[in-house]
C-alpha cells in the first residue's frame, strides 16, 4: 500500500494530538471516500477506537460524511459502541443535525433511546456539562434545535417524556436554549409543557430565565402553566424581573401574569427584585402596569430600599417620579438614605437629599445618615449634611457621636472637618469612651496626632478607667503610646481595678509595649486591687519573652497575688511549661543581682531623662535602631 503518499496523512493534527488513530480515522474525519474504501477494501479496522473512543463511524456522524458513514455501516461497523463519554454515533448524528446518517443508522437497527451514561460528562467539542448524562438522541437534537431531527426520532418512535438524570425532558432542553421550533414540534406530539425537574424548573421557568421570547410565547400559547412557582414561590414573572429580560417581562404581563406574587423567600415581589437588580427597564414596564410600589418583603425592604443599597440611581429616580416613599425604613430601621450612604453610593444620596430625605432619621441602633457618613469617610456627603442641619454631636445608642466613628475609622478628612464645625472633642459614649481613646484603640496614629493637637484631654478615661495609653498598650499599638507619652501621658495611671499600661501590655504579650512603658517609668511591681502584677497576667497568658525580660529587669517572681498565687501558680494553671520552666529556672539560679542591678539602672535613668523632659523625643528617633539597648 502507497497510502503515505498522501499528504494528509502526515500533517493532520489528529496524528500527533490522538493515540489510536488510525488511517481510516483520518480519512473519514477528511471525507475522502475513496482512502475509505480502499482501507476497507483492504482490511482496515471498521471498530477501531482512538484515545478518547470513537470509531471512525463516530467520526462520520459527527462530521456530517453521509456517503462514509452508509460505507462503514455496510462495511459492519458497531452503531452502538460509546466513546469514552459515553455518546454513540447516533448521538452524534443527532446532536450535530445530520439528518441522513440519522435516518441510515435507525433503518440499521441503532438504538433510538440510547442515553448517555451517569457520570460521562466530557465533550470538548461542545463544552457540554454533567447535565447531559441520561440524555438522549432526542434530547440533544432539542438542545440544538435541530426540529428536523427533533420530527424524525419522534416519528420513529422516540420517548418525549424521557428524562435525563436530573428530570429533565427534551423540551426543557429545547426551552433553555430558547429554540421555539423545537419547542413548538415538541408541544404539538404531547410533550408535558408543565413538567418539574429535580430542581423545579419548568420549561417556561427556563425560558423565562434566559430571555428566549419566542420560547415563552410558544409555551404560553399552547397553555403553560403561568403561575407555576417553586418551592421559593418564584413565578416565571420574578425570574424573568430579576434577570432584567424586558421582553418576557412584558410578555407575560401581558398574558395576565401576577405582577404582586409574593415569593416565599422574603416575600419579594417582581418589582422588588427588579429594582434590587437595578434593571430600569423593567421597573419602567411593571410600574407601567400597576406594580404595587409599596410591597415590602419580610424584611421591610420596599423596592426604593432595595435601589437604594445597591446604589441604582436611575431605578431609584424612577420610583420617586411614580410616589415611592423615601422615608421608609427597613427593619433595621435603615432608610434609603441610610442604606446609600452605608455602601458608598453618593450620587445616589444626592439625589434623596434633593426629594426632602429625612436627615434626621434613626435606625434601630440609632445611627443617624451623618453617623454614617462620617463611619465611611464620606467627606462631601458630611459636609451636605451638615450643611443641611444634621447635628454633629447627634449620639447613638451606644453615645457613639460623628466624630467617634470617623476616629474609629481612622478617616483624618472627616475627622478634621467635623472638629471644625464644632464636634466635642472629649465627649464620650456610654461607656466613658472618647474619640481619642477610639483611635488609640484602633492604631490610628494620624487621628490621635490631630485630637492631640486640638487638645484632646490625653488622660481621659472611660467608666471603667482605662485611658488612651491602656488601649494603645493593650493592643500593641506600640508608636500611638509612643505619642501619647510624648505628649505627657501618666504612664502608671491605674483604670478602676488597678490595671496600668504595663498590665495591659503583658496581658496581650506585647513585648515591645512592655520594654518602651518600662523605659517610660512604669512600675514594674504595680499590683491591681487583687495583688495581680504584670508577671501575673503574662505568666498567665504564656507569654515567656514578656515573662524573661520582666525577669531580666528585676521583677519580684515571689510576690503572690492577694489569694497567695505566684506567677508560676499562674502559669502552671493555664499550663503554660515554658513559661513554668522559666520561672523554675530563675528560682534554682537564684537573683541574677547583675541583670537585677541593670534593670534598676535601665529605669533610673529613663526617670531622669522624662524629668529632664528629653526621653520622649530621643526615643522616637532612636527606638528602632540596634543599638538602642531598650528594644
Amino acid at each position: 500500500m502507497r497510502l503515505l503518499t498522501y499528504g494528509f496523512l502526515v500533517r493532520s493534527p489528529l496524528i500527533l494530538i490522538q493515540e489510536g488513530v488510525t488511517a481510516l480515522h483520518l480519512a473519514t474525519h477528511r471525507g475522502h471516500l475513496a482512502i475509505v474504501k480502499k482501507l476497507a477494501s483492504h482490511g482496515a479496522n471498521v471498530h477501531a477506537v482512538d484515545a478518547r473512543g470513537r470509531t471512525p463511524l463516530h467520526l462520520a456522524s459527527y462530521m456530517g460524511r453521509t456517503v462514509i458513514a452508509k460505507e462503514l455501516v455496510a462495511k459492519g461497523a458497531n452503531l452502538h459502541a460509546t466513546t469514552v463519554d459515553g455518546w454513540a454515533p447516533i448521538h452524534e448524528a443527532s446532536y450535530r443535525g445530520h439528518l441522513d446518517i440519522l435516518k441510515d443508522l435507525l433503518d440499521h437497527g441503532a438504538n433510538i433511546h440510547a442515553t448517555i451514561p451517569v457520570g460521562f460528562t466530557v465533550r470538548i467539542e461542545s463544552f457540554v456539562s454533567k447535565e447531559m448524562s441520561g440524555y438522549t438522541p432526542l434530547h440533544l437534537a432539542a438542545k440544538r434545535g435541530h426540529v428536523a431531527i427533533v420530527m424524525e426520532l419522534l416519528l420513529q418512535g422516540a420517548k418525549i417524556h424521557t428524562i435525563s438524570k436530573d428530570g429533565w425532558t427534551p423540551l426543557h432542553v429545547a426551552s433553555k436554549e430558547g429554540h421555539a421550533g423545537a419547542v413548538k414540534t415538541l408541544g404539538l406530539r404531547g410533550a408535558n409543557l408543565d413538567a418539574v425537574t429535580l430542581d423545579e424548573w419548568t420549561p417556561l421557568l427556563l425560558a423565562s430565565s434566559n430571555g428566549h421570547l419566542a420560547a415563552v410565547q410558544e409555551l404560553i400559547f399552547q397553555g403553560a402553566n403561568m403561575q407555576w412557582a417553586r418551592k421559593n414561590g418564584r413565578t416565571a414573572l420574578h425570574i424573568a424581573s430579576n434577570q432584567g429580560h424586558v421582553s418576557v417581562v412584558g410578555e407575560l404581563l401581558s398574558q395576565g401574569a401576577n405582577i404582586d406574587a409574593v415569593a416565599t423567600d422574603g416575600q419579594w415581589t417582581s418589582l422588588i427584585l427588579a429594582s434590587d437588580r437595578g434593571h430600569l427597564d423593567v421597573v419602567k414596564i411593571l410600574l407601567l402596569h400597576g406594580a404595587n410600589i409599596h410591597a415590602v418583603t419580610d424584611k421591610l425592604w420596599t423596592p426604593i430600599n432595595a435601589a437604594a443599597w445597591n446604589g441604582h440611581s436611575d431605578v431609584m429616580q424612577e420610583l420617586i417620579v411614580n410616589g415611592a416613599d423615601v422615608h421608609t425604613a427597613n427593619d433595621d430601621g435603615l432608610t434609603p438614605l441610610h442604606s446609600t450612604l452605608h455602601e458608598g453610593h453618593l450620587n445616589a444620596a444626592t439625589i434623596l437629599l434633593a426629594h426632602g430625605a429625612n436627615i434626621h432619621a434613626r435606625a434601630l441602633n440609632g445611627a443617624t445618615p451623618l453617623h454614617i457618613a462620617s463611619s465611611k469617610g464620606h467627606l462631601s456627603a458630611m459636609k451636605d449634611l451638615v450643611a443641611k442641619g444634621a447635628n454633629v454631636n447627634a449620639a447613638d445608642i451606644d453615645g457613639w457621636s460623628p466624630l467617634h466613628h470617623a476616629s474609629g475609622q481612622g478617616h483624618l478628612d472627616v475627622v478634621k472637618a467635623l472638629l471644625a464645625l464644632g464636634a466635642n472633642i472629649d465627649v464620650g459614649n456610654i461607656n466613658g469612651c472618647t474619640p481619642l481613646y477610639g483611635a488609640s484603640r484602633r492604631g490610628h496614629l494620624h487621628i490621635v496626632k490631630e485630637l492631640l493637637s486640638k487638645g484632646a484631654n490625653i488622660n481621659a478615661a472611660d467608666t471603667d478607667g482605662r485611658n488612651p495609653l491602656h488601649a494603645a498598650s493593650g493592643q500593641g499599638n506600640l508608636d500611638i503610646l509612643m505619642e501619647l507619652v510624648s505628649k505627657g501621658a501618666d504612664i502608671n495611671m491605674e483604670d478602676i481595678d488597678g490595671w496600668t499600661a504595663l498590665h495591659y501590655a503583658s496581658e496581650n504579650g506585647h513585648l515591645d509595649v512592655v520594654k518602651a512603658v518600662l523605659a517610660h517609668g512604669a512600675n514594674i511591681h504595680a499590683t491591681d486591687g487583687d495583688g495581680i502584677s504584670p508577671l501575673h497576667v503574662a505568666s498567665f497568658g504564656g507569654y515567656i519573652d514578656v515573662v524573661e525580660y520582666l525577669l531580666d529587669v528585676g521583677v519580684d517572681m515571689t510576690r503572690t497575688s492577694k489569694v497567695g498565687k505566684t506567677a508560676r501558680d499562674f502559669a502552671q494553671y493555664k499550663n503554660h511549661d515554658a513559661v513554668v520552666g522559666a520561672l523554675d529556672k530563675r528560682t534554682s539560679q537564684g537573683p541574677d543581682w547583675g541583670v537585677i542591678l541593670f534593670g534598676v539602672m535601665v529605669v533610673s535613668v529613663a526617670l531622669w531623662l522624662i524629668r529632664r523632659g528629653r526621653y520622649a523625643k530621643k526615643t522616637q528617633k532612636t527606638r528602632m535602631a540596634p543599638e538602642n539597648k531598650y528594644e
